[in-house]
């Protein structure tokens, strides 16, 4: 190309064009998504709770929680599944929720999450 020939440029985009691209790719929202589940899960179970597990993904209507010991992934899938999938499909950010799965860490340093 020669100095002075600039109708052959490629178009200038807007930075804000490209930015609205990048944040709304599915990595970012998921991550975005992922923060707000991570607030109503802890508002859900407490505190205590909150702190031995965490959301591990959430893809196609399915979230997976990992938990940090048997004893207590046993109370959450056995004992209260039902009713904390209920109450999180009543918030907004668990309203796209179909099934809850729990997961056993396999990191034995997450034992506090």
């Amino acid at each position: 190309m020669r100095i002075g020939d600039w109708h052959n440029l490629p178009e200038a985009v807007p930075l804000h064009a490209i930015a609205r691209k990048v944040m709304g790719s599915k990595k970012f929202h998921q991550k975005g998504r992922f923060t707000d589940l991570s607030r109503e899960w802890a508002a859900l179970v407490g505190e205590p709770v909150a702190q031995k597990t965490r959301i591990r993904s959430f893809k196609d209507g399915r979230l997976v929680i990992e938990v940090a010991s048997p004893s207590l992934m046993h109370e959450l899938s056995g004992f209260m599944r039902e009713s904390l999938l209920q109450a999180l499909q009543e918030t907004r950010a668990g309203r796209d929720i179909a099934e809850m799965r729990f997961r056993l860490s396999d990191n034995p340093r997450r034992k506090g999450m």
